[in-house]
C-alpha cells in the first residue's frame, strides 16, 4: 500500500509504500525547495550505519501546461493483493480496484505550482 501526504506547514510532499518484509523503512521527499529524494528513515540508516540519503535531485521543470509529473506507479494487476484486514484510518485512504488480469495499475502523481 503506498501512502501520500503533505506536510502541515509547507507544500512538501512525502510518498512511500508499506514494505512488510523491511518494515517500510524509506519514503519519497519532495520538497518545495525543489530538492527531492530518497532516503531512509532515520531508526534505519543508524542500524545500517549509513547515510539516510539513497538519492537525490532537483526538481524538474513544469511542463506547458504549468504541471510537474513527480512519479509514475506502476504495479502489474497479478501483484495486487486485496486488503482483507481493516487498516487505521480507513476513512483516509483510497483503494483503486486492480486492472484486468495481465494489465498494469498505473498511478501518475502531479504538482502545480500554487495558484496555477
Amino acid at each position: 500500500m503506498w501512502r501520500l501526504w503533505t506536510a502541515s506547514t509547507t507544500s512538501d510532499l512525502y510518498l512511500s509504500v508499506r514494505d512488510e518484509w523491511n518494515g517500510g523503512n524509506s519514503k519519497y521527499s519532495f520538497h518545495a525547495s525543489g530538492d527531492w529524494r530518497l532516503q531512509y528513515e532515520y531508526a534505519e540508516a543508524t542500524k545500517l550505519g549509513v547515510s539516510r540519503i539513497v538519492d537525490r535531485w532537483e526538481r524538474p521543470n513544469p511542463s506547458s501546461d504549468g504541471l510537474i509529473l513527480v512519479t509514475r506507479i506502476l504495479t502489474p494487476s497479478d501483484d495486487i493483493v486485496l486488503n482483507v484486514k481493516a487498516e487505521k484510518d480507513a476513512d483516509k485512504i483510497m483503494w483503486i480496484p486492480p486492472a484486468p488480469p495481465g494489465m498494469l495499475n498505473g498511478l501518475a502523481i502531479f504538482m502545480a505550482r500554487a495558484g496555477e
